[in-house]
């Protein structure tokens, strides 16, 4: 519980996609959970989550280290992918970071899991 008297239910998910093509100068678009990163000026909305008693109304540091994780795999890949000419359409990945209470009542991060998969692919090894 927050000292507001906010009740704080746990296990938390947190969800981050991002779809690109191949080639390292490529970019690509990410969100989490269905949130827009950038609000009218181009700046990064955050916000904390209602869980934690804040508005919720733009993304929080759980999506942005999930989202780390996801993009950080996928831009590896791509240099990888390209000084080993590997050839392929596109790459879609996605990460659920879980937050949970430890036995001891602290809050942490439980786990995170990834998930990818290569479309196109000219040499299916």
């Amino acid at each position: 519980m927050l000292e507001s008297g906010i009740m704080i239910s746990y296990p938390m998910t947190f969800i981050a996609r991002s779809r690109t093509k191949a080639g390292a100068k490529t970019d690509w678009s990410s969100s989490a959970a269905q949130k827009d990163f950038r609000d009218s000026t181009g700046d990064l909305h955050c916000a904390i989550p209602t869980d934690f008693g804040g508005s919720g109304a733009g993304s929080s540091p759980e999506d942005f280290f999930i989202l780390a994780l996801v993009n950080c795999y996928i831009a590896t890949f791509k240099v990888i992918a390209e000084r080993m000419k590997i050839e392929f359409d596109s790459l879609e990945g996605s990460g659920e970071l879980k937050l949970d209470k430890e036995p001891g009542g602290q809050p942490w991060m439980k786990s995170a899991a990834l998930s990818f998969v290569l479309h196109g692919a000219k040499d299916s090894e």
